[in-house]
Order: C-alpha cells, then structure tokens, then sequence
C-alpha cells in the first residue's frame, strides 16, 4: 500500500487509512508528500493540575468513583456533591489493593450446563467496602458467555471476603473488577 499526503489529508486520517489496511492484512510500505504535517512534540501539559474532571471519569454502579486528588484522610472535601470519603478508589489510585481471601466465595459451576460441557467467563464489577465485603448493590455484569454463569458468579460474590484496600494506612473502599471463569475440567 502506497499512500500519498496532500495538505487536505490530516496526520489523523492517515493513521486511520494505515489501522485499516493493516487489518486486511496490507503490507504498509510507505508515505509520500511532502505537506503531510507529522507532529514533533507533545503539547504543553499542566502538571500542577492534579484533578480529573468528574465528566471524565466512568461512573460505578453506585453513581460516582473517587476522583484523583480528592483527600484520602477522610476529611468531608466535596467532589461533585458527594462527601470524597463515600466515594470508592479505582486500583491505581491504593497503595495496597483489595484482595480475596481464599477460600471464600468458590465459583460453582451450574448444574444445568453439566450435561453440555460449556465452557465460560463473566467478568463483574463491584466495590469492596473498608471492611473487606462486596457492596450487594455494587455488583454489575459487564460481560458473560451464559445467564446461567452470571448468576453463579453472583452467588459466589454474596459469600466473597476481601483484605480492604489501603491508602495512607486506612482501608477504604474499592472499584473491583474481576473475572470468574467455568469450566467442567477439574
């Protein structure tokens, strides 16, 4: 593939005729044109601006999620109208993330499947509270092969116990994401 640059034809559009062909399996060879504007630098950024706007961040189930810079101390600083200690951490945002304590909350494979031998994921979200327990309410289905495996997935949550993640030596609440994954192989 030979793709030739004319000042009508933006840095943007270019990369996106390039993404294409490469899925179709085309070889990219080069680029011509002499007024093909590539950038060089990267714009100024702001690093004193240590806040993310609400509106950018995805929202959890519950409404809102904790947002950078907000006051893990636990002070009533108000992010958005909710007071920041009510709000729960994404994983990158703790020193220590929450983690499942073994032997809590085993995955059952449903009966009702057995006899085909299906194989399948459900991926969930939740938040886990400062006391280690997922928030009933929190649970959310984000992906599934099967009804029938989303609903042992909830039921192995419901009995799930967790460390609480931890900032600045408190636990706080928590943003979890996990996957539960069923197959009839031992």
């Amino acid at each position: 593939l030979l793709i030739k640059g004319d000042s009508a034809v933006t840095y943007q559009e270019v990369l996106r005729a390039m993404d294409v062909a490469r899925g179709a399996g085309v070889i990219i060879i080069g680029l011509l044109g002499k007024d093909l504007k590539v950038p060089t630098s990267l714009p100024d950024i702001d690093l004193s601006f240590t806040r993310t706007m609400p509106e950018a961040l995805p929202l959890a189930t519950s409404g809102r999620c904790r947002h950078p810079g907000d006051d893990p101390a636990g002070s009533r600083a108000v992010a958005g109208g909710v007071p920041s200690d009510a709000l729960p951490y994404f994983e990158f945002q703790v020193e220590k993330a929450a983690k499942q304590i073994p032997g809590t909350g085993a995955v059952k494979y449903p009966d009702a499947l057995r006899p085909s031998g299906m194989q399948g994921q459900v991926l969930v979200q939740f938040v886990v509270d400062a006391e280690g327990k997922g928030e009933p309410d929190s649970f959310k289905i984000i992906k599934t092969s099967h009804a029938l495996f989303s609903e042992a997935a909830h039921a192995a949550f419901l009995e799930m116990r967790f460390t609480p993640a931890m900032v600045r030596g408190k636990a706080v609440r928590q943003v979890v994401q996990q996957p539960f994954t069923f197959s009839t192989a031992p």
